[in-house]
C-alpha cells in the first residue's frame, strides 16, 4: 500500500502546475463598476472597463506594451471594424496603463456584447481577447447616465 502511495505521489508531483487563466468578472463598489479580464484575486489584468455608476462615461484601460513608453491611440478591432480611440496615461500607475473614454451608447460597446472576440492594437503590439462570459450588458446598464445627467 505504501509503495502505491509513493508512486502516486511522484506521478502527481511530476505533473506541471496549471496556471490559472484569465477570465471576465464584473465587480462593483458603492460608486463604481468594473468589468475585468484577468486572473481573479491578482493584479494580472489584461484589459478592463470601468465607470462611475450612472455617469454615462465608460473608460477602457489597457496595459502599455513593455517596450513602449507611450501611445496616443488604441485601435479596438471587432470583426472587420476598427475603432481608433484617443488615450491618456492612467494617473493611478505611473503611466503603465492607457485609458480611453467611451460612452455606453458607443457602437463599440454594443458590438462587444455580440462578438466572440476583440483585439487591441497599441503601436505595433496586438492582443486578442475572448469575450465569452464578458457581461457588457450589465456594465452598460449600470453605467448609463441617469436622465438629466450631463455627459463629459
Amino acid at each position: 500500500m505504501h509503495k502505491i502511495f509513493v508512486a502516486l505521489s511522484f506521478i502527481i508531483l511530476a505533473q506541471p502546475a496549471l496556471a490559472q487563466e484569465r477570465e471576465w468578472g464584473l465587480d462593483a463598489s458603492d460608486e463604481d463598476i468594473y468589468l475585468l479580464f484577468g486572473v481573479p484575486n491578482t493584479t494580472d489584468v489584461g484589459v478592463s472597463f470601468w465607470c462611475k455608476i450612472e455617469t454615462g462615461i465608460v473608460s477602457l484601460f489597457a496595459p502599455l506594451p513593455a517596450k513602449q513608453t507611450s501611445a496616443k491611440f488604441i485601435t479596438v478591432s471587432i470583426d472587420a471594424k476598427n475603432y481608433e480611440l484617443a488615450t491618456t496615461p492612467s494617473e493611478d500607475d505611473n503611466a503603465k496603463t492607457l485609458e480611453a473614454k467611451l460612452v455606453p451608447q458607443d457602437s463599440l460597446l454594443s458590438e462587444l456584447q455580440s462578438a466572440e472576440r476583440f483585439s487591441l492594437t497599441i503601436g505595433d503590439h496586438k492582443t486578442v481577447y475572448p469575450l465569452e462570459d464578458a457581461d457588457f450588458a450589465n456594465l452598460m446598464k449600470l453605467c448609463a447616465a441617469k436622465p438629466g445627467t450631463p455627459s463629459n
